[in-house]
């Protein structure tokens, strides 16, 4: 699952993800590339490398796993993502998340022109976009609710609604 391999599941099962709306916990998506970075990223920390080192070892890693998932959509676009912000922080630069996403799609489009017709293209644009613009309202909102009382909750609601909506 980790790489995107379905082949072992038969129809039935997928039928039943399907039906009751989880199938894309099935897809290989952005989390999985997060994780991944975080992961490298730890582990060069914890060798005590160099940021453009750390860069290169996540880089590296990241277009692994990229050749392994086949460079599905919402892979591509988070990788350059998650690379420009390791390279904005090994360079001591800051960091805008709107640019790397609009980055991200430029990369993805002049590679794969017909990839505006992608679905799993544009859901993984829509919800970053999502996330971008209506995470923090939807959090504040939630903590004024709860008098900052369920903090991490509150943002742990907020996030999967705010790219629900993104994709609405």
């Amino acid at each position: 699952m980790i790489v995107g391999d379905k082949s072992q599941l038969n129809f039935e099962i997928k039928s039943g993800f399907s039906a009751a709306g989880i199938g894309h916990i099935l897809a290989v998506s952005g989390l999985h590339v997060m994780f991944l970075a975080t992961i490298i990223s730890f582990v060069c920390k914890l060798f005590k490398m160099r940021r453009i080192t750390n860069f290169i070892v996540t880089a590296s890693g990241l277009l692994l796993y990229n050749v392994l998932v086949g460079f599905t959509a919402s892979v591509v676009r988070a990788t350059i993502m998650s690379l420009c912000l390791l390279f904005a922080s090994a360079i001591g630069e800051r960091n805008d998340g709107l640019n790397n996403l609009g980055l991200a799609c430029s990369v993805y489009i002049v590679a794969r022109p017909f990839s505006l017709f992608d679905v799993g293209f544009v859901l993984s644009v829509t919800a970053v976009l999502g996330i971008f613009f209506f995470n923090r309202p939807i959090s504040n909102f939630f903590r004024r609710i709860c008098k900052n009382k369920l903090g991490k909750l509150t943002d742990a609601v907020a996030l999967p609604l705010s790219a629900q909506i993104g994709i609405t």
